[in-house]
């Protein structure tokens, strides 16, 4: 058994009160160190509580599974643990959640802080929740919480930045956020559901539900676009996390609404299975992305920058190299994209070009940053050298059969103006015309119709014209 006594300053009548109604209705949840004797001096003033002591073989998630992002770690005092650990972790911490509702217990505090693991068990993780006296139980709050676990509606409730917990009950979809919290940090290593690429403030996303991650679900991806979804090790970890915990995650980040708890246990389990059958991988880290629907990693690649084997969406291959954009690896990515924020210095102007001459009006210009400036200077399709101002501005093309002005956008511009016959769209839209040879109906251009009306000819399809070539 452990003691704890508390400083002069939190010795309460109500901790006081709250601790007795603890001791005299036990749960019997072993996971839990629950109060077990309230503690007084002689003179019968309260001082603590008696609580099951914890083996010195434990540590708090903080300082362990929180710190797999670091390869030193992973190498080191979490060598044993793969994905399969997490995801068996995850599922101990619902199952324990699960038996404390049943029992009309809120942790309240959800944090990584309050739960601990031996992490020499990483086959089986078992876990140990400590700090129980801060739990809501019997009408008591729960006085402490961490912003990063605290949900967007407690905010709008109590109308304030900066909640006073222990001045309200917490409600059970409060936790139910709090719980996917914590499993989503456990899964993305840290990460925030809610920082992302270009950002605001992780507190500000929070509380407007700006998830940052993209997700398939039809019902859901209309609210996230994925475009902040962070590069390098959080994407692919995303990309490999099973679509079942995917959709929850969403579901909960973007405000759709709680997911229960037993939705959560079950498709742990689901994704543990999966991983056992070896559709998904046991990577922390994977460096390949999954395809999700086929079972298969996706297309391979060599890093065109550090020579590394790795792969990539089979959309985003094609698309690539169809903009003639570079091959790279999940970490040359990321550098690729850090490159828009590194300040502006000599040594790589001289080593990465940022002034060139617009294709369209010949000017010189100068780019502000070396992302754009390195995609351009390679020749990318979607970095053409075209300069700001020729960007924003409209070009016109005449149609070269009715003579009307097309105003056009500076690259379609570019990509019809050498054309001899440049035709507006309403001289190119298809009309359905009856063939007077064989009667069939056929599709042609409006320039086709009129041409022939003005001679006051008929329509004839391509097989019969080819037909009248040949004889």
């Amino acid at each position: 058994m452990a003691a704890k006594i508390y400083h002069e300053g939190m010795l309460t009548e109500t901790r006081r009160d709250k601790l007795i109604l603890m001791t005299a209705h036990h749960p019997r949840i072993r996971q839990l160190c629950w109060p077990e004797e309230v503690l007084f001096t002689e003179n019968g003033e309260f001082v603590g509580f008696l609580m099951p002591a914890v083996s010195s073989d434990y540590m708090d998630l903080s300082h362990s599974v929180l710190q797999m992002a670091k390869e030193s770690v992973r190498n080191g005092m979490m060598k044993d643990w793969d994905r399969l650990s997490l995801v068996r972790l995850c599922r101990q911490i619902v199952y324990v959640f699960i038996k404390m509702h049943e029992k009309g217990i809120l942790m309240g505090d959800v944090n990584p802080n309050n739960i601990m693991i031996d992490v020499s068990e990483a086959d089986r993780p078992g876990i140990i929740v400590v700090d129980c006296d801060s739990m809501q139980f019997g009408g008591y709050p729960c006085p402490v919480g961490m912003k990063a676990y605290t949900s967007p509606e407690i905010y709008k409730r109590q109308n304030t930045d900066n909640p006073h917990y222990g001045e309200f009950l917490r409600e059970e979809s409060d936790e139910l956020y709090a719980v996917a919290s914590l499993l989503f940090h456990i899964l993305m290593l840290n990460g925030s559901p809610y920082e992302g690429k270009g950002m605001e403030s992780i507190d500000d996303a929070i509380r407007n539900y700006n998830f940052s991650y993209r997700v398939n679900n039809s019902d859901i991806a209309q609210n996230v676009s994925g475009k902040d979804t962070p590069d390098g090790s959080y994407r692919m970890v995303w990309n490999n996390t099973y679509y079942k915990l995917k959709d929850l995650f969403a579901q909960v980040f973007t405000g759709k609404g709680s997911a229960p708890l037993p939705e959560w246990f079950d498709a742990l389990k689901e994704y543990s299975r999966e991983i056992l059958n070896g559709n998904w991988t046991r990577e922390v880290i994977p460096n390949r992305y999954w395809d999700t629907q086929d079972h298969k990693y996706n297309t391979d690649i060599t890093c065109e920058w550090c020579g590394a084997a790795s792969n990539m969406p089979n959309n985003r291959y094609e698309r690539f190299k169809q903009i003639r954009r570079p091959l790279l690896c999940p970490a040359c990515n990321t550098i690729l994209n850090s490159m828009k924020y590194r300040p502006v210095t000599p040594e790589l102007d001289a080593e990465i070009p940022r002034t060139f001459t617009c294709k369209v009006c010949s000017k010189p210009y100068t780019l502000d940053n070396y992302y754009d400036a390195y995609l351009t200077d390679i020749g990318t399709a979607d970095h053409d050298r075209i300069c700001s101002d020729c960007l924003k501005k409209t070009h016109v093309l005449k149609c070269s059969y009715c003579g009307k002005n097309v105003p056009l956008k500076v690259k379609d511009y570019l990509r019809n103006r050498n054309k001899q016959n440049y035709l507006c769209s309403d001289c190119r839209k298809e009309v359905t015309l009856t063939c007077s040879g064989c009667g069939k109906q056929f599709q042609d251009i409006f320039r086709y119709k009129d041409i022939r009306d003005k001679k006051g000819k008929g329509y004839f399809c391509k097989e019969c014209r080819d037909k009248w070539r040949k004889s």
